[in-house]
C-alpha cells in the first residue's frame, strides 16, 4: 500500500539573497560545483539556478544619456556636432543633432525598447 502525505497549509515561498545567488552562480562559473550538484544540495530546482545565470548576464534596462553642449559658436559646427547621445546596454548608439523636446526622446526610447 502506498502512503499519501496531506499538506494542511501552503508551502512558503523562499526568497533568496543577490548575494547568495551572486555567490552560487560564481561556484558554479569556477567549477567548484555543477548545477544539478548545486541544485541538489540546496534542495532548489535547476531551472532556476539557469533563470539567475540568464538575468545575471542580460543586460540592465537602463540607457546612458549625454547632453553634448556646443563647443563654439560656428553655426557649421553646433549642427555637426549631437546635441544629445543615448547609448543602449548593448552597445547602440543614437545621436540628436537638434534641440530634442521630450516627444523625441521618448520616441526613440520606446523605439529602442526601452519603456
Amino acid at each position: 500500500m502506498k502512503k499519501t502525505e496531506v499538506l494542511l497549509h501552503q508551502p512558503r515561498k523562499r526568497r533568496f539573497s543577490d548575494e547568495f545567488k551572486s555567490t552560487l552562480l560564481e561556484q558554479i562559473a569556477a567549477g567548484e560545483e555543477t548545477i544539478s550538484s548545486a541544485a541538489r544540495r540546496r534542495e532548489i530546482s535547476q531551472s532556476l539556478i539557469h533563470i539567475w545565470r540568464r538575468k545575471a548576464k542580460a543586460p540592465s534596462g537602463f540607457l546612458k544619456v549625454f547632453n553634448s553642449p556646443p563647443q563654439s559658436n560656428s553655426y557649421v559646427q553646433k549642427l555637426s556636432e549631437p546635441r544629445l547621445r543615448i547609448i543602449t546596454p548593448n552597445g547602440f548608439t543614437v545621436e540628436l543633432f537638434k534641440e530634442a523636446g521630450i516627444e523625441e526622446f521618448t520616441s526613440i526610447v520606446r523605439l529602442l525598447g526601452a519603456r
